[in-house]
């Protein structure tokens, strides 16, 4: 089940680094959920992106803890994720 995330960014080093930690989902009307099953299932998950320059192109690594009930769709979303990433920053 895909779900909308909270997540505080808890290390920004710009054009090196990011580090975010997942602390809720939010629901359809906007608010805060930290207790539901759901929630439980991704809070406290935790991302990274690290970007290198090699030969004057970004190689990006991508490190993920999350629950194992979400390996599947970030599998199946990854893919679209990543190409509109790329999109994004060769603007």
């Amino acid at each position: 089940m895909a779900a909308e995330t909270l997540a505080l960014i808890e290390v920004l080093k710009p054009y090196d680094y990011i580090s975010a930690k997942h602390i809720a989902v939010l629901l359809q009307d906007g608010k805060e959920d930290y207790d539901s099953e759901v929630a439980k299932g991704w809070v406290d998950t935790m991302e990274s992106y690290t970007f290198n320059e090699r030969n004057g192109e970004t190689d990006l690594t991508v490190e993920m803890i999350i629950n194992s009930e979400w390996q599947k769709m970030f599998d199946a979303g990854w893919p679209n994720a990543l190409k509109k990433l790329k999109e994004i920053c060769e603007q």
